[in-house]
């Protein structure tokens, strides 16, 4: 009877020792589109995969986190590309398939300098340069891009912004004061001017999230506050916040970047009535997207992030 019923307890948990554990992550998508081959103005050889987009529509530019590759903003890319836009993912110099300097050897990030304003990672915006020539070839103005960033990516898609006066849009995932890199934001932020932002980040972990609000706060004094959109999720780093809350705001800032002109209210009592008279219809206003406390960005302490 004990050996059957160890039998019996040995043919019970044999399938849940083969069973994949619940918290195991599934496999990260592949970035789709068609493999180009980039030449940063230095040399480094830089690989890219491009979607056109549909009716002359506009080409999201997609930069990737430190340490990460061009396929973490594929669910992403999948969902805007079925809406008609086109993408162009690369893989920053030292990631990916981005292996290669201009003298042929193969360099990993990993070896790259964190100090100095014009160490690798600051040339990285040479790589983006060289994805934005490459849109103007395929007959795609800067008016036409959206640079869309996360982590490192997200402050290299402000520096490269900067210098980019046409290019009308950017999506920012967690940027951070210099990226633990010295890749510096706030000035190129300044001098970004009135067009169109979208932040997204996490309340933890804080200090990317005091970091961006920050940032939040310098886009609205040069952006104006119509054009910046803040959008605060609980945990998460990059492009983890991309999830069934955050991809439909996404996509609807997309379609319509700009926020609705505020309605004034009316302090005018209406006789028998202790409501407000409120012009135009209050449920047919658009519902307003949570935006984070300011004085979370008193934090005069800040230190680097890792992403």
């Amino acid at each position: 009877m004990r050996l059957k019923a160890r039998a019996l307890i040995l043919a019970l948990l044999l399938p849940l020792a083969a069973a994949p554990s619940s918290a195991q992550k599934a496999p990260q998508p592949k970035m789709g589109g068609q493999s180009v081959p980039l030449v940063a103005s230095d040399g480094w050889k830089i690989t890219a995969r491009y979607q056109p987009p549909q009716d002359n529509g506009k080409v999201l530019l997609f930069i990737h986190s430190a340490g990460k590759s061009k396929d973490e903003w594929a669910a992403l890319a999948g969902r805007i590309s079925r809406l008609g836009y086109g993408y162009l993912a690369l893989d920053l110099r030292g990631h990916g398939e981005s292996l290669y300097d201009a003298g042929g050897s193969s360099t990993s990030y990993r070896n790259f300098d964190k100090k100095g304003t014009t160490n690798e990672f600051n040339q990285m915006t040479r790589d983006i340069e060289a994805a934005i020539d490459y849109l103007a070839e395929q007959q795609i103005g800067e008016d036409r891009i959206i640079l869309a960033g996360s982590g490192l990516g997200a402050n290299l898609a402000v520096r490269a912004a900067a210098v980019c006066p046409s290019v009308p849009m950017m999506l920012l995932i967690g940027p951070t004061l210099n990226a633990a890199r010295d890749v510096l934001t706030v000035n190129p932020l300044r001098a970004y001017g009135k067009r169109q932002v979208l932040i997204i980040v996490a309340q933890q972990p804080k200090r990317i999230y005091d970091e961006s609000v920050l940032l939040k706060a310098v886009a609205q004094l040069a952006a104006g506050q119509e054009n910046v959109t803040f959008i605060s999720e609980y945990k998460g780093m990059g492009t983890e916040l991309l999830n069934y809350n955050t991809i439909p705001r996404i996509l609807q800032w997309l379609r319509t970047p700009a926020k609705p002109p505020e309605v004034e209210v009316s302090t005018y009592t209406v006789t028998g009535s202790t409501e407000p008279a409120v012009p135009g219809d209050i449920e047919a206003l658009p519902e307003e997207i949570p935006v984070a406390d300011d004085e979370d960005a008193k934090a005069a302490n800040l230190l680097d992030t890792e992403d």
